[in-house]
């Protein structure tokens, strides 16, 4: 074969770290190794399986770093997912609550543009950034964790206070728009480094990403978002054709509300915000 065609064979190589137990490395050799099959028959993460603790753990050290093992560590890194999935669990309940799931209870409470809004829309946007950033430099997992995880404490916070304050006006707290676009990330990101466990299932109901987003690979919109999109739209139509056909015109105050409906409502579930400015324009992004 000629010389340039093995130049050409391998342009990249990753260099990976080693894998430590008990201060030493973990070889055939030494016999001091654990099979797959005695790791995932152990059990040493408690409330997780040992497979889906172990990817938590993986992604908790750098890819070329050495790792030291130990019953304990799997531990820790049980407790990281124990936090993900109680993160999708509570937003589930909100969300449900407010949007709806076929009973008669998910039906009362609704998405609420509220003071704490801005603050989960802006958050979630930085941990995007944040995220992509650590990806990008050199698959930095540990940093993407870091990030995800203090976006799950950052939002925990703000519900914590919302629901608060909802409680101390003698109501119950419905969900706070911006959530949406919490979950929907938190939920695609962790999916994108493989962590099917951590429970996003607890409101794929709701989610986009079930419908042909991250779990699909579809960033198009789904039947469940496609119905959404058009139920305000044809809503909003009928407001304003039957303001039309009266003759009556409608007072600002009418039409304010039915611009911010659009803003607080649907499109947070679609994971857009919008923000609004002095001067009479706006903005959106996507999060």
């Amino acid at each position: 074969m000629p010389t340039e065609a093995w130049r050409e064979w391998c342009g990249f190589f990753v260099h990976t770290g080693h894998l430590h137990i008990a201060g030493r490395k973990m070889s055939k050799s030494l016999k001091n190794f654990i099979s797959i099959a005695e790791f995932l028959a152990a059990g040493d993460a408690p409330g997780a399986s040992n497979a889906a603790a172990f990817r938590v753990f993986c992604l908790l050290h750098k890819y070329n770093s050495n790792v030291v093992y130990s019953p304990e560590r799997l531990e820790d890194a049980a407790a990281v997912l124990k936090r993900l999935r109680a993160f999708f669990q509570r937003s589930h309940r909100l969300l449900h609550a407010a949007v709806g799931d076929g009973s008669e209870a998910g039906d009362s409470a609704g998405v609420v543009w509220c003071e704490r809004s801005e603050a989960l829309t802006a958050s979630v946007g930085k941990t995007r950034r944040g995220v992509e950033a650590a990806l990008a430099d050199d698959i930095d997992t540990p940093a993407v964790m870091a990030l995800l995880l203090g976006q799950i404490s950052s939002a925990h916070a703000i519900l914590d206070e919302h629901e608060a304050a909802a409680e101390a006006a003698g109501g119950a707290a419905s969900a706070p728009a911006g959530l949406w676009s919490v979950v929907r990330y938190v939920a695609r990101a962790v999916r994108t480094v493989g962590l099917e466990d951590a429970d996003t299932a607890a409101f794929d109901k709701l989610s986009t990403d079930a419908h042909g987003g991250a779990a699909g690979g579809s960033e198009g919109l789904g039947d469940a978002e496609l119905h959404d999109v058009v139920d305000a739209v044809v809503g909003l139509r009928g407001k304003l054709r039957e303001a039309a056909l009266s003759k009556r015109g409608l007072e600002p105050k009418e039409l304010w509300g039915l611009c911010d409906e659009l803003r607080d409502d649907l499109l947070p579930r679609l994971g857009v915000a919008v923000k609004d400015h002095r001067d009479g324009t706006a903005s959106w992004d996507k999060v």
